[in-house]
């Protein structure tokens, strides 16, 4: 936000079903971008958005390990990997996705994969997870394969699971619903949807 000083953003990270269970509890977030909509969907159903859902990028899964070899679904059966991380599938949605690509793919038996799996409270502890080496791999986001993150990754295949769109609401209980629509207007401006390609987001 450096060409906008005068909007001071404080981002609190989360699973998309724990960060909208917070806000049915009364958290005070004036924005919530959820990674599935359904969730922005659920919430403007039950009275806590103060606009419908917009969405504003297609999230995509990786396969993803620390290592500089090439990774694949093949590749995960390997007796050296031990544990797969993922985000937990109960409340995030790239873990929820990620069991359905372990699911459709054709290249294993799904019972191989499941076993391995470790879960992490989001996408970014499963990410914390392979990089400590808790884990030996981990099906992510894309947008986290940035220079810093190292190793190798593949896209997977956005047919073995169904799409992660992502959408965005002013909250009820946004302080000043102005000035989250002025942040929203970045986000959706030429300069803010090429931040998004350039981490991998698809566009809507």
């Amino acid at each position: 936000m450096e060409e906008h000083p005068n909007i001071k953003v404080e981002v609190i990270y989360g699973s998309s079903g724990k960060l909208a269970r917070q806000i049915v509890e009364g958290a005070p977030f004036d924005l919530f971008f959820s990674a599935d909509e359904r969730y922005a969907l659920d919430l403007e159903s039950h009275g806590h958005a103060a606009t419908s859902p917009v969405r504003y990028a297609k999230g995509r899964l990786v396969l993803w390990w620390p290592r500089q070899t090439n990774i694949s679904w093949t590749a995960l059966a390997y007796d050296d990997v031990r544990h797969i991380a993922i985000a937990h599938p109960d409340h995030a949605p790239y873990g929820h996705r990620a069991m359905q690509a372990i699911q459709h793919q054709v290249q294993l038996p799904p019972t191989l994969l499941v076993p391995k799996l470790v879960r992490g409270e989001n996408v970014a502890q499963a990410m914390q997870y392979a990089a400590s080496g808790a884990a030996d791999a981990a099906i992510i986001a894309r947008a986290l394969m940035t220079e810093a993150a190292g190793g190798k990754f593949a896209l997977v295949d956005e047919n073995l699971h169904e799409p992660l769109w992502q959408s965005v609401i002013v909250t009820q209980q946004a302080a000043d619903p102005a000035l989250a629509q002025q942040f929203l207007a970045v986000v959706f401006a030429p300069a803010g949807r090429r931040i998004l390609e350039r981490f991998g987001f698809g566009l809507p």
